[in-house]
């Protein structure tokens, strides 16, 4: 199939046409938006695919991502890639982006012309919420990374033997805490259910709590086979950006749904923490680039260096931008004056740019998952999918609220990450899924899995590009014309 051509996919009734054109390399707003059509088809057909799994799937009750993107075959049952092994990471994640698809879509009917689709989604948020929920109950509130179908967690030896794990209702959060806490959130709001949303909000501000608290821990895991140790040494999730990054999106979802000011402090609270912690806005690191962006911090809280090294991985920087500010188009939306906005967002066009150079490859096309700060080169050269719709977004809000130069340097850095999306990543032939990894400096793909092995459920990109199309189409006009023309 040539670039250019109008593909479809059988499991829509009439689907959305995805072309996959690409942009100039110097785009203006009406190439952008002349862009947006393909990139709604992207949200339609991998949430329509999501929604067909789920119907058939061998685990009733839990969201099935669980086929190489590659080969379109689905992963044998007693592979830890298939429906035995049900991620709690990607269960949560799903809860959220089906809520969210479902409010897109109700906002634009012509994304679901047979009226089909949003039915399927609504009983997909009831059962996965009453799913998690359960689950929840039965391991003292808490969820975990590994979960067996019937919702027992468990860990991997490292030849792959399954070990029962127990969940303390003392014991840490952790990110399927966070990810899940948000989920039940935005289905409990959805669902308009009160007493789960107090139910799920107190889980959310616990989480929040842990966080600041140290009481918060990663629970990702290994898959095997790997050699090293189970009880390897690992950063602590406390000195790592990552939870206050991550938990971004729940006081946005908050403030919307309670219309209070005050979710809308704990968020730029959220925020200022990293901007002071891990970035390099205010000259204190001589050695390193304004706006550069590290990853870790030492006990007392300075850049981790380690074997004179400074990790960043620009992908999770880029994703700060992007939730960073979707909290201020938040506050933005239920009144909160601009004037107290500014001073939080006056880095974030500094750091788009800087975390886009600082990780992008342009041979190749896809963004590094690790870089060296100080000498600027790769540490892990491969190239997750997650990253490119993440920085459209970014891209995308730093393009509504720039001055001077700024939007035209966000929409080049916006096309760079879209050409590279849907020239190298995204499949036509697998219902517009991206390929999770590939190499920077080959460009090939790779069977590297980031983080979880499941197919992104419409949380990276669905959710991302969602709000690429809700700020677009606010400064430009409604999308539906646009399809008339194809």
């Amino acid at each position: 199939m040539e670039r250019g051509d109008v593909v479809g996919t059988a499991h829509l009734s009439r689907p959305l046409p995805y072309t996959g054109r690409l942009l100039p390399s110097r785009p203006t707003v009406d190439d952008v938006r002349e862009a947006l059509p393909d990139l709604a088809a992207i949200v339609v057909n991998i949430i329509s695919y999501v929604a067909e799994r789920y119907d058939r799937s061998p685990e009733p009750g839990w969201i099935d991502t669980k086929f190489h993107i590659v080969t379109g075959e689905d992963f044998a049952p007693d592979d830890v890639r298939g429906p035995g092994t049900v991620y709690g990471w990607i269960q949560g994640r799903a809860l959220e982006a089906l809520v969210g698809h479902a409010d897109w879509i109700a906002r634009h009917p012509w994304a679901d012309p047979d009226g089909t689709l949003l039915p399927r989604l609504q009983r997909m948020i009831r059962e996965l919420f009453a799913r998690l929920e359960a689950v929840r109950s039965q391991n003292h509130g808490r969820l975990f990374f590994f979960l067996d179908p019937d919702g027992k967690p468990f860990t991997f030896t490292p030849d792959g033997k399954r070990v029962p794990h127990e969940l303390r209702p003392d014991g840490p959060f952790t990110f399927s805490d966070l990810f899940g806490a948000r989920g039940l959130l935005a289905a409990a709001r959805y669902l308009g259910d009160p007493a789960a949303v107090h139910k799920a909000r107190t889980y959310c501000l616990a989480v929040e709590d842990a966080i600041w608290t140290g009481n918060f821990r990663s629970d990702q895991q290994k898959l095997p086979p790997y050699e090293e140790p189970a009880t390897e040494k690992r950063p602590s999730a406390g000195r790592s950006h990552a939870p206050y990054t991550i938990q971004l999106a729940t006081p946005a979802l908050m403030a919307l749904h309670w219309k209070d000011p005050a979710y809308i402090v704990r968020g730029l609270r959220l925020m200022q923490h990293v901007i002071e912690k891990h970035t390099n806005i205010d000259g204190r690191e001589p050695a390193l680039h304004r706006f550069d962006f590290w990853e870790f911090v030492d006990e007392d809280g300075r850049p981790s260096v380690e074997e004179g090294r400074l990790l960043s991985d620009p992908g999770h920087s880029l994703e700060f931008v992007g939730l960073g500010l979707k909290l201020t188009r938040a506050a933005r939306a239920i009144g909160v004056s601009a004037d107290r906005l500014e001073s939080i967002e006056m880095p974030m066009h500094g750091l788009l740019s800087r975390c886009f150079e600082n990780g992008f490859v342009p041979e190749t096309g896809g963004i590094y998952k690790t870089v060296d700060l100080f000498s600027g080169q790769p540490v892990d050269e491969t190239m997750p999918w997650w990253s490119l719709p993440e920085t459209m977004r970014a891209s995308a809000a730093c393009w509504a609220i720039g001055t001077a130069d700024e939007p035209r340097r966000a929409l080049d850095i916006f096309a760079a990450c879209h050409n590279s999306f849907l020239a190298n990543y995204v499949r036509p032939d697998r219902h517009l899924f991206a390929v999770q990894t590939r190499h920077g400096r080959t460009g090939e793909v790779i069977d590297v899995i980031p983080a979880t092995a499941d197919a992104d459920p419409g949380y990276h990109t669905g959710l991302s590009l969602i709000d690429v199309l809700d700020i677009f189409e606010e400064a430009t006009g409604p999308l539906e014309p646009l399809l008339k023309t194809r």
